[in-house]
């Protein structure tokens, strides 16, 4: 089951690719930039990959730890379903 916030992240995050994706395709050689509208634009673009990053990151980083907790969760389960059948504490 996905939470609501790691879904709009998700969502969020591809979006924000997508949009970085569209914006790489018109983007100048680095050499070639010469006004202050082409750095603004290439450094937008920079920020824009990097916010991208940070929230597949963080939603990597929530979904291993949901994974931990509900291997704990089946394998507490596994225990107390046990624990009538000779089993250890």
């Amino acid at each position: 089951m996905i939470t609501k916030l790691a879904e709009r992240n998700f969502s969020a995050s591809v979006r924000l690719m997508k949009k970085v994706e569209a914006s790489c395709v018109a983007l100048q050689p680095i050499a070639e930039l010469r006004t202050e509208a082409d750095l603004v634009r290439r450094a937008l673009i920079v920020r824009s990959v990097l916010n991208a990053r940070a929230l597949f990151e963080n939603l990597h980083r929530r979904t291993l730890t949901l994974t931990a907790a509900l291997a704990n969760f089946h394998a507490r389960k596994l225990r107390i379903a046990g624990m009538g059948v000779n089993a250890k504490p």
